[in-house]
């Protein structure tokens, strides 16, 4: 990592200091602080001191390259382990819908790169038992959607192009698990309406508010941990106290199963089961009356 500026003037004053035949040069020992401060005062800086200072900047600068150049071939590395999840979860949202794949210089690629092609916006990947299990889903106006058919069926072609001679890859990508959720909130009558409104704007619930936009930070195909959950629900405006009573998903027709400390979803993310709606599934009560 590049060192900071003034820790190369300090190094190379203390280094000049070592050298008697430089003795006379004034300040005998210098630092970049009292450099800086003489640069504000309206005494001569001795030219010396400037020159080191000119060559700090351009050892800084060399550095800060090192730096650029190291990361860049770090990422290179990375990218160069084929077959990794981190692999197929990159080559996931590289893809081009309606673009074919070029033999390039011994890799299948795209000879064009068209962002807007790119219609792959969250991939994870899970191994199970020898196979890879590619979960990936599309993006519209925020919102995750499952890739339709024809998407689909081109994305695991693209896929069986370029995966590990051998490897068994099931693609999947579908609808979100539903989150039915029953919570006591305990609230502040003076801010919050036994609706779950806010008194000063009734057009916002922000007990609902915080649920939804908790479950659109989780990470795709990450687990949505209830502990989380209830302080998201704790820092929304008027909540004094939560009781999270139960917390059940499902995916797709499968029946509601329990969540005890925490679920993966299935397809990778997902919402509030519409059959349980917050608006009802939350009970407000207020606090201390």
């Amino acid at each position: 990592m590049a060192r900071s500026l003034t820790a190369i003037y300090d190094a190379l004053a203390l280094e000049k200091s070592t050298f008697n035949e430089l003795s006379a040069l004034q300040p005998d020992i210098d630092t970049s602080q009292t450099l800086l401060n003489d640069l504000d005062s309206t005494s001569q800086v001795a030219k010396w001191r400037l020159m080191l200072w000119v060559v700090a900047v351009c050892v800084w600068a060399h550095e800060k390259l090192w730096d650029v150049f190291r990361a860049e071939v770090e990422e290179l590395a990375k990218a160069s382990h084929v077959g990794t999840p981190r692999w197929y979860v990159q080559k996931s949202l590289e893809y081009q819908h309606g673009y074919a794949l070029e033999d390039i210089n011994g890799v299948f690629t795209y000879s064009i790169d068209d962002q807007v092609a790119r219609i792959v916006k969250r991939a994870a990947v899970v191994e199970q038992g020898g196979t890879v299990l590619l979960k990936v889903a599309k993006e519209a106006a925020g919102v995750l959607q499952p890739l339709d058919t024809v998407e689909r069926d081109a994305f695991e072609a693209y896929i069986d192009e370029i995966k590990m001679a051998g490897t068994v890859v099931n693609v999947l990508t579908a609808g979100p698990d539903y989150l039915k959720l029953l919570v006591d909130v305990y609230y502040d009558p003076l801010v919050m309406a036994p609706d779950g409104s806010l008194i000063l704007n009734g057009g916002v619930k922000p007990v609902e508010d915080a649920i939804n936009a908790h479950l659109a930070s989780l990470p795709f195909n990450g687990a949505l941990v209830l502990t989380a959950l209830v302080d998201s629900i704790q820092a929304a405006q008027g909540v004094v106290n939560p009781v999270l009573r139960e917390a059940q998903a499902r995916y797709g027709g499968f029946p509601l199963q329990a969540i005890d400390v925490q679920y993966v979803a299935y397809a990778g993310y997902m919402t509030v089961d519409p059959f349980f709606p917050l608006a009802t599934s939350i009970t407000y009560i207020p606090y201390g009356v």
